[in-house]
């Protein structure tokens, strides 16, 4: 797929994933649906590289190519070396999944960086939580407290203020701690997004806040209806990919809230 000028391909997703636990990492795979007790780096980035790609619509470009490659063989009589399928396609870069997920659900403005498509993404899903919730729902959603001092807390931040129960509204436009917002905006939208899924994951995923929103409020069947099936047609798998940025989104985004979220420098030649 076509990378946009403005990304920034060094930030791989080896980078983002480094110095995660080995629980953490196990949350990611059994969210990409492998082996969650054994799975590695590697692994993840092999199964984000073909719903990223799609192995089944690379097999027959690379069937077609190679056939067309044959017949200028024999025409020019010159014997041309083929790639397999995996060397033609690589693991995409942590921003190219971003910011074509913030396209794809056309939450992406002109010039946003990384962290506001993260956020964009976030936000729709919480919006497309909310126009399949009941009042009541809704109600509890936009009135539910929540104890910020204990979420700043537990992730050693300083609290700029924001001490004892707030409600999500006033932890979602929250900008201090810097990053506070967005971990409560992709925690609480995976929370969503595993409740209605149906999806258990092996180790304590969210850290604080944004599961206690999502669970109170119970299952939505908003993404399990398949509103969003049409993804599976064309491009990237969207749907499969969703819940994992936004598991990475939650995950680096409390490790920034604790200080300890460097991303490791691409070394690679």
């Amino acid at each position: 797929m076509a990378t946009e000028p403005n990304i920034d391909t060094d930030i791989t997703l080896k980078n983002v994933l480094y110095a995660w636990s080995q629980e953490e990492l196990a949350n990611l795979a059994a969210i990409l649906e492998l082996d969650s007790e054994h799975a590695t780096v590697a692994d993840i980035e092999e199964r984000i590289k073909w719903l990223y790609h799609s192995r089944t619509r690379a097999q027959v470009k690379s069937t077609l190519s190679g056939t067309a490659a044959k017949v200028r063989s024999l025409i020019d009589n010159k014997q041309r070396p083929g790639r397999s399928v995996d060397e033609q396609y690589q693991v995409p870069a942590y921003p190219e999944l971003v910011f074509g997920l913030a396209d794809k659900l056309k939450v992406k403005e002109e010039d946003a960086t990384l962290e506001d498509c993260e956020e964009a993404v976030s936000h729709e899903v919480i919006i497309q939580a909310l126009q399949k919730m009941t009042p009541s729902q809704r109600r509890t959603f936009f009135n539910q407290p929540i104890d910020l001092g204990e979420v700043l807390e537990a992730a050693n931040a300083r609290s700029g203020g924001l001490v004892g129960p707030k409600t999500t509204v006033v932890a979602l436009q929250s900008t201090r701690p810097r990053g506070l917002s967005l971990y409560v905006a992709s925690s609480t939208a995976l929370g969503f997004m595993t409740h209605a899924m149906g999806m258990s994951l092996p180790f304590a995923a969210i850290k604080g806040l944004g599961a206690t929103v999502a669970f109170v409020i119970g299952p939505l069947g908003w993404l399990a209806a398949g509103g969003w099936a049409v993804w599976l047609a064309t491009g990237p798998e969207w749907k499969k990919l969703l819940p994992a940025i936004l598991y990475i989104t939650a995950t680096n985004s409390y490790a920034g809230l604790t200080g300890s979220s460097d991303i490791q420098p691409n070394t690679d030649e």
